[in-house]
């Protein structure tokens, strides 16, 4: 049987919400395949429109687009504009970020005189780009992945309150944009809009610039040379690229990958003599973390053989080649799978296991936030029931009966100040402008330490001297030289079944790296 006959035979077997989930996730997640491809990004844009914020088509209070495909502001802070080619209507989803602490201030002017320190700096303003995500393949489908439809005005609500009391002296203003993750050519064209035609001082995301060539474009010290605060990281040697302008609360995949070994060992979860299948890609910015750093960790605590089922980088493989990986992990005795792939590729791992009467037992990590509800709701319940899984990510926290992580209550105040409804860490329609929130302060914090006239040299500084902070997603975080990422401690979750959910089963730990 083909790889595509067995695909069409699980579509037929598979339920309607099941089939819902994968290709919702599809959408999603091929973007995070995409991302790990680096080739050049197309010039191509003769699918690219003018985009108008907000959800149903509604513009942006304050804005205009200028012609360049570049959303631009009117009086500052008073409104975030969408700009630049390539996105329709929003619909995207995100997993990863949150709020810190409050941002305001500043540290800026006193008898030092402000001046137009760098690019999108002048002695009154800084210019802040934000993306959103825009997954134009879903909505053209007809499916919504559920996100809050608000999220331009929230960019414009983040941008007044920062500049209430000032950022250095200034006030922020806004350049938001949603950008289809799913597509390289529009996430090229954001990059266009963000350093070359917004020219902003840094950029904010979620999970929308994903492509790793348009994460060169804005980030890399060569090209775009721009601050970037993101939710999506690869492996450190990958972070180091950018010289410093890339930074995120969640864990590089390496560092991810020697604590995810340590604590399934100590956990019992992997036993002397176990044969480990890793469920993953052959994806550039991931293999060599899989095949280098994890499985040479889970060796060194004591597994017999690690196998590689590893899918091609592409999205028909992602349909494609799962059930293969199973047939493979089955007849070469695997017993204990990791999977470092998306979600997509788990549910139809554990789907086609199911039909295979094969069932290993199963762990998982931040690794492609497969520690998330929304991202294992659909996995196999028999073959995922017990499922262990080693994280920073905390929106279990609070339905295992235990405190979210502090810090989300300032960006709920921040919406509901501006008439917005509030934000809640266990709500996942918030989760993509709470992780804006959450990373937008980041921003802030390194920009105070950048000095009253701040330069992205000396905001890459700044992010070196922030020491200890709290992602309202991630958890205790710590920068520190040559050190751009965070998720510091972690503890044992556990999916259950009964709810379809993961439930937090552990104190907090530190991190291995």
């Amino acid at each position: 049987m083909t790889p595509w006959m067995q695909f069409r035979l699980w579509y037929r077997k598979s339920s309607p919400s099941g089939r819902l989930g994968a290709f919702t996730a599809i959408g999603i997640v091929v973007s995070l395949l995409i991302a790990s491809i680096a080739i050049a990004p197309s010039d191509d844009e003769t699918g690219d429109t003018a985009l108008v914020a907000g959800q149903n088509g509604e513009t942006v209070a304050g804005g205009s687009l200028d012609g360049t495909g570049t959303g631009t502001v009117d009086g500052g802070a008073s409104g975030a504009t969408a700009g630049a080619g390539g996105a329709s209507r929003p619909g995207g989803s995100t997993a990863a970020g949150s709020a810190g602490s409050a941002a305001g201030g500043s540290g800026g002017g006193g008898s030092t005189a402000l001046t137009a320190s760098d690019r999108g700096v002048t002695p009154r303003e800084i210019k802040v780009g934000f993306m959103l995500q825009n997954a134009a393949g879903l909505d053209k489908a007809g499916f919504s992945t559920g996100q809050r439809g608000d999220g331009a005005k929230y960019i414009n609500a983040l941008a007044a309150w920062a500049s209430k009391e000032g950022v250095v002296g200034r006030k922020i203003v806004p350049v938001a944009r949603y950008t289809d993750p799913t597509s390289v050519e529009d996430q090229a064209a954001a990059c266009r809009a963000m350093v070359d035609d917004a020219k902003v001082f840094a950029v904010v995301d979620t999970a929308s610039m994903l492509d790793t060539a348009s994460m060169d474009c804005v980030t890399n010290r060569s090209k775009g040379d721009t601050p970037m605060v993101h939710s999506v990281m690869w492996s450190t040697d990958w972070q180091k690229r950018s010289g410093g302008n890339d930074v995120s609360y969640q864990a590089a995949v390496d560092r991810i990958s020697i604590t995810w070994a340590r604590d399934l060992a100590a956990a019992g979860w992997l036993t002397p003599g176990a044969v480990v299948g890793i469920l993953g890609d052959k994806c550039p910015a991931t293999q060599p973390t899989v095949t280098g750093v994890l499985a040479p960790a889970l060796k060194a605590k004591g597994a017999k053989e690690v196998v590689f089922g590893l899918h091609d980088c592409d999205i028909q493989s992602v349909a494609s080649q799962p059930p293969n990986i199973v047939t493979e992990f089955r007849l070469r005795g695997v017993t204990h799978v990791l999977m470092t792939s998306n979600f997509v590729v788990g549910q139809i791992f554990t789907s086609t296991a199911a039909s295979q009467g094969y069932k290993p037992k199963y762990a998982t990590s931040d690794w492609f936030l497969n520690t998330s509800d929304q991202t294992a709701k659909n996995f196999d319940p028999n073959q995922f029931d017990g499922a262990i899984g080693i994280a920073s990510f905390g929106t279990m926290l609070v339905q295992s009966g235990k405190a979210p992580y502090p810090g989300w209550e300032t960006c709920s105040k921040v919406a509901t100040d501006a008439g917005l409804p509030g934000i809640r860490p266990d709500d996942p329609a918030s989760t993509e402008i709470l992780t804006l929130c959450d990373n937008f302060i980041l921003l802030l914090e390194a920009i105070k330490r950048a000095g009253p006239n701040p330069t992205r040299a000396g905001w890459r500084a700044g992010v070196q001297q922030l020491g200890q902070r709290t992602s309202t997603l991630f958890g205790r975080s710590v920068f520190a030289p040559g050190k751009f990422t965070g998720s510091d401690f972690v503890h044992t979750i556990q999916w259950q079944a009964g709810c379809r959910c993961w439930k937090s089963i552990s104190d907090f730990r530190p991190a291995a790296a």
